[in-house]
C-alpha cells in the first residue's frame, strides 16, 4: 500500500510540474502592419521594392533576445527570421523584409503582397537523417505563445508598371489568361482565344518576381488556342504565368498545391 501511494504521489508531482511548465509559457500577442510602400505604389519595370513592416507587442510579456520570430510571404514557401529583438509589452519595432519584389512583368499588373508572422509551432527546418540519405523535418524551439492570430499579417498592393513597348502589340493588363485547373497540381492548361501563333514563350514567376520556369514552344498549330505545361517540379504557392507570342503578351495567376 505504501508503495502504491508513493507512486501516485510521484505521478501527481509530475503532473503538477508539467502543468506549471505549460502555464509559464509567456504570451506575446504580436500584430503586423505594412508601413512602406503605400498601397498602389508604382514599381517601374525592372525595378524592385522591399517591404517595411511595423511589429507591435500587444501581449503581457516581452519579446526577448532569446526569442526567434519567423515570417513568411502568403502564397510562397519563403521563410525568414529575426533574432535578438527586445519588444516590451506595448512596444513597437520597425523591420525591413530581406525579400525584394522585382517587377519583371512585361505586361504590367497589380500584385498584392501579404507578410505573415508565423506561429513557431508551425515552423520546421529540413536536415539530413542519421542514415545520410533521407531528410527529416525538425521543429524550431517554441519560446512564446501568440493567442491572437487575426492580426498576424499585413498586406500591400503594388502597381507593377508594364515594360515600355514600341512595335509590340500588348493585350491590356486587365486581360488575363484563362488558366485551369486552378488550383493545379501537375499540369496546367493555358487558354487564350486569340493565341493563333506558331511560336510562344511561357514564363512562370514566383511571388517575388523570380523566374522559376521558362518554356519555348515552336511550330504550334494556328488552329489551337490552348497550351499545356508540366508544373510538377514547382513547389506549392502562388505563381504568375506569362504567355508571350512576340505580338501579344498576357499574364495570369495560379495557385499550385
Amino acid at each position: 500500500m505504501k508503495t502504491f501511494t508513493k507512486s501516485m504521489m510521484g505521478l501527481a508531482g509530475l503532473l503538477v510540474l508539467g502543468w506549471s511548465a505549460k502555464a509559464q509559457m509567456k504570451e506575446c500577442d504580436l500584430s503586423l502592419s505594412i508601413i512602406s510602400p503605400l498601397d498602389y505604389s508604382k514599381v517601374a519595370f525592372g525595378d524592385s521594392v522591399s517591404v517595411e513592416m511595423e511589429l507591435k507587442n500587444n501581449g503581457k510579456d516581452a519579446v526577448s533576445t532569446t526569442d526567434t520570430l519567423y515570417f513568411g510571404i502568403e502564397g510562397s514557401n519563403i521563410v525568414f527570421h529575426y533574432h535578438g529583438l527586445t519588444i516590451p509589452p506595448g512596444g513597437v519595432e520597425a523591420l525591413s523584409s530581406p525579400i525584394r519584389f522585382v517587377n519583371q512583368f512585361e505586361n504590367g499588373m497589380e500584385m498584392t503582397v501579404c507578410m505573415l508572422i508565423l506561429d513557431q509551432k508551425d515552423v520546421s527546418f529540413t536536415e539530413l537523417a542519421p542514415n545520410g540519405v533521407d531528410s527529416i523535418d525538425v521543429p524550431v524551439a517554441v519560446t512564446y505563445n501568440d493567442p491572437e492570430g487575426d492580426n498576424n499579417f499585413g498586406c500591400v498592393t503594388l502597381t507593377m508598371d508594364a515594360q515600355p513597348k514600341t512595335s509590340v502589340t500588348t493585350v491590356s493588363k486587365q486581360r488575363y489568361l484563362n488558366i485551369y485547373p486552378n488550383p493545379a497540381n501537375d499540369f496546367l492548361n493555358l487558354d487564350m482565344p486569340e493565341l493563333h501563333a506558331q511560336n510562344a514563350m511561357i514564363t512562370v514567376r514566383d511571388i517575388t518576381g523570380r523566374v522559376v520556369m521558362e518554356q519555348n514552344y515552336k511550330g504550334l498549330s494556328t488552329m489551337s488556342s490552348t497550351l499545356t505545361i508540366n508544373i510538377a517540379p514547382l513547389r506549392s504557392g502562388l505563381y504568375f504565368v506569362e504567355l508571350n507570342t512576340g505580338n501579344t503578351s498576357v499574364v495570369g495567376k495560379v495557385n499550385i498545391q
